[in-house]
C-alpha cells in the first residue's frame, strides 16, 4: 500500500468528523445530551463493524468515516454533559478523568496491536479495528443509567427535573441546600438570558466577547491532577514548551540518523516520541475537550464545541495524510516545521487565552463580559426578578447571580 493510501485511511476518520459536524449540534441541542451521545455511539458502533469486516479499501474508508462522524458527536456531547452535570468544585477533575480514559484505552489498543503484529493473518489489522466496537457498546449500556444535563432540561422548561438532578447529585437529596439553590438559580438565569438573546450559529460571533470565547475554543486543540492544581493556561504554556523541545530534539536526532545511519539516534527518537505522547495526552489532548466547554456559554456550547472539534479533526486529517508523504520527501525537516508551529502556539496562549480555574461556568461569563454587563443582563431576564423558580425554593437575590459562593476547582 502506498503512503498516499495509508495517509488517506488514517485521515478518513478526521474527514468523517468534519462531515458529522451538522448532526452533532442538532442532535445534542434538540434531543438532549443523552440521546445525542446515544446516536453518536450507534454510528461509531456501525462504523467499527464495517471497518473490521471490510473486504476492500472502499468499505474500510466508509467504516472509518462513520467512526469519525460518531466521534465528533460524542467528542462534543461527552465533555459538554460532564461540564454541565459535575459539581463546580470537581468539574475539571471529573471531565479530565473522563478524557484521560481515552489515552488509557489507546495505550491498551497499541499494546494489543504490537502483540499480534508480525503474525501471518489478516486479524493483525482486523483485530484492532474490531476492538473499536467495545467503547461505543459500553457507552450505550451506561447511558441507560445516566441523568440528563440539568442545563439542557432548564432550556426545555423542565426546571423541576433539572433541580431534582442537581439535588440528588450535588446535595445528597437535600432540596433546601443553600449552595445547590444558588447554583440552580444561576443556571436558570443564565440559560434564560441566552435563550432570549442568542442561540443560533451566528451568536458564536455576534459580539466581541462571543468572538473571544469562540476563538479560544477553536484555537485550543499524571495530566488530570496537574490541570486541576495549576490551572488550564499554565498547563498549556508548559506543555507547549515541552512539545517544542521534543520536536527540536527529533529534528536533530533524525538528521543525525539520516547522515550517519546509526540506529542509536533512532532509539533516542523513540524515547522523545514517548515523552511527546505523554506530554500531549496529559495536557492538550485533555484540554482540547475540556477547555472549550468552559469558555463557551450554554447556548454556544454544542455548536462552538462541534466546530472546535471539527477544526481539530481537520488539522489531524491534514497532518495524518501529510505525515507519511512528508517523512518520505523532506525527512527531518518536517519535525523542524512542527517545532516552529508549536513555538507560535506558546505565544498565542500567553497573550490570548484566559484562566478558568476556580470559577463556575456562569462566573466565567464575567471574564468575557465584565461584572457590570453580566449583572445588568441578569436583571433583564424573565427570572431576574424576585420570582419563584421551583415551588418551595425562593430566589436569594434580585439579580440571580451569587458570586464566589459556589467554589470551583
Amino acid at each position: 500500500m502506498t503512503a498516499t493510501w495509508s495517509g488517506l485511511i488514517v485521515a478518513m476518520m478526521g474527514i468523517g468528523s468534519i462531515g458529522g459536524l451538522p448532526l452533532s449540534a442538532l442532535s445534542l441541542d434538540k434531543l438532549g445530551r443523552k440521546w445525542g451521545m446515544a446516536i453518536g455511539a450507534t454510528i461509531q458502533l456501525v462504523g467499527a463493524l464495517v471497518s473490521a469486516l471490510a473486504h476492500n479499501i472502499t468499505a474500510l474508508l466508509i467504516g472509518r468515516f462513520l467512526i469519525g462522524a460518531g466521534l465528533i458527536i460524542n467528542g462534543t456531547g461527552g465533555p459538554s454533559w460532564m461540564m454541565e452535570i459535575s459539581p463546580p468544585s470537581r468539574r475539571s477533575l471529573f471531565t479530565n478523568l473522563m478524557l484521560a480514559l481515552m489515552s488509557i484505552a489507546g495505550t491498551i489498543a497499541a499494546i494489543v496491536a504490537l502483540a499480534i503484529n508480525g503474525h501471518d493473518t489478516e486479524w493483525v489489522w482486523r483485530g484492532p479495528l474490531l476492538g473499536e466496537v467495545a467503547p461505543p457498546a459500553i457507552g450505550l449500556v451506561l447511558l441507560i443509567f445516566t441523568p440528563e444535563s440539568p442545563r439542557w432540561l432548564v432550556s426545555k422548561g423542565r426546571n423541576e427535573e433539572a433541580f431534582d438532578i442537581l439535588v440528588r447529585l450535588h446535595a445528597d437529596g437535600n432540596r433546601q441546600d443553600t449552595v445547590v439553590c444558588l447554583e440552580f438559580e444561576e443556571i436558570v438565569s443564565a440559560v434564560t438570558y441566552e435563550q432570549e438573546h442568542a442561540g443560533s450559529w451566528k451568536s458564536l460571533v455576534s459580539t466581541k466577547s462571543q468572538i473571544h470565547r469562540f476563538s479560544l475554543a477553536v484555537s485550543n486543540q499524571s495530566g488530570v491532577l496537574i490541570i486541576a492544581k495549576f490551572g488550564r493556561k499554565t498547563v498549556m504554556l508548559f506543555a507547549s514548551v515541552i512539545l517544542t523541545l521534543c520536536f527540536i530534539l527529533l529534528t536533530i536526532l533524525m538528521y543525525k540518523a539520516s547522515v550517519t545511519g546509526n540506529t542509536k539516534y533512532g532509539i533516542g527518537g523513540t524515547v522523545i516520541i514517548f515523552i511527546f505522547q505523554w506530554t500531549a495526552s496529559s495536557s492538550w489532548m485533555l484540554l482540547a475537550y475540556s477547555y472549550p466547554p468552559e469558555v463557551l456559554t450554554f447556548a454556544q456550547r454544542t455548536r462552538g464545541l462541534s466546530i472546535s472539534q471539527a477544526v481539530g479533526y481537520a488539522l489531524v486529517t491534514m497532518f495524518s495524510y501529510c505525515l507519511p508523504i512528508a517523512v518520505n520527501n523532506i525527512g527531518y525537516k518536517w519535525y523542524a516545521i512542527l517545532a516552529c508551529l508549536n513555538a507560535g502556539i506558546f505565544f498565542i496562549v500567553y497573550f490570548v487565552f484566559v484562566e478558568t480555574k476556580g470559577k463556575t461556568l456562569e462566573e466565567i461569563d464575567i471574564i468575557f463580559e465584565g461584572a457590570e454587563a453580566f449583572n445588568a443582563r441578569q436583571l433583564g431576564t424573565s427570572v431576574g426578578k424576585n420570582t419563584t423558580i421551583i415551588e418551595g425554593i425562593e430566589p436569594t437575590s434580585a439579580s440571580g447571580y451569587m458570586p464566589s459562593l459556589i467554589k470551583s476547582d
